[in-house]
């Protein structure tokens, strides 16, 4: 059956995107993209949408405890105020929250800011990135009955370049959503939820000329999402290859890889690293449940 899906959404994503077959793919041009941006004075911004865990409209498995999985429910929500939980990680290791906001309309549940600065290594150093700069993640926490529009901002995010645009300081206009310089999704995967994919396909189509790099932690993403996203300028960072727990650690562990200017294989490493130190879970199972793409 994933056989099936997975060829389904190729021919979807294939009709709408055109692609150069003729340039390589490699994650040099993520991190050329990366460090002409911090050179000129700009932060590595990365976009994070969040699907609240939510027991009445994920319909594969429910979560016993109900008030860790109500999708209305910010504060106590598994995928975002938890230790795993994106908010909840970031608050709790070094990261400086510096703006949230909470009933952004009937989707939006919350929306954060927060940023972190990064030593560089590795193809950042090498390509004159030789200070400590900013990380910025806008984290979006969209309610559990809007999953559906979450998963489909992400796919619009990764296939276009629209920005969203947000007055923070110290940085004036912040740009991210289709502009970011990563983009991620955590949460039930839409995907397995449905019989037909053309609604949600629709968004997964776009002229996107920045190489950016993508993740998505969310059950049998590799499976199930990365059909969704593979093209030239996108570089797939971390997908998961079982029904892995989303947790944020992971998104941790991500940065630090691609600051440090590692390749693909180098920031799988360091997510899963920092995963299985979060979770208590072995590094080699961990290593084994992601998967990477370049």
């Amino acid at each position: 059956m994933l056989v099936v899906v997975s060829l389904a959404l190729g021919v979807a994503l294939d009709a709408g995107a055109s692609q150069d077959i003729h340039v390589p793919k490699t994650i040099f041009y993520m991190y050329e993209r990366m460090a002409s941006d911090i050179l000129a004075g700009k932060p590595l911004v990365i976009t994070v949408y969040v699907t609240l865990c939510d027991n009445e409209t994920t319909v594969w498995t429910k979560v016993p405890n109900e008030k860790i999985c109500s999708g209305d429910k910010l504060g106590s929500n598994i995928y975002w105020s938890t230790s795993g939980g994106l908010k909840k990680y970031l608050d709790s290791a070094g990261w400086e929250r510096i703006s949230y906001e909470k009933d952004l309309d009937e989707n939006l549940a919350a929306r954060g800011v927060w940023r972190k600065k990064h030593e560089p290594g590795g193809k950042l150093e090498a390509m004159g990135v030789k200070f400590p700069f900013d990380v910025v993640i806008v984290g979006l926490a969209y309610r559990g009955s809007a999953f559906k529009e979450s998963l489909a901002g992400y796919l619009g995010a990764v296939h276009g370049d629209k920005a969203s645009i947000m007055k923070v300081a110290p940085y004036g206009k912040l740009f991210y959503g289709g502009r970011s310089h990563v983009v991620g999704y955590i949460g039930h995967d839409y995907f397995m939820n449905v019989d037909h994919y053309d609604e949600l396909m629709s968004h997964a189509k776009g002229g996107s000329k920045l190489h950016k790099g993508v993740f998505a932690l969310s059950c049998s993403g590799k499976d199930w999402i990365q059909p969704a996203v593979e093209r030239k300028n996108t570089h797939i960072l971390l997908m998961n290859k079982y029904t892995t727990y989303p947790g944020a650690w992971a998104v941790g562990g991500l940065i630090e890889g691609i600051a440090m200017g590692k390749e693909g294989s180098g920031i799988h490493h360091q997510a899963a690293l920092a995963f299985s130190e979060g979770k208590n879970r072995p590094l080699q199972a961990v290593l084994n449940a992601f998967s990477y793409g370049d």
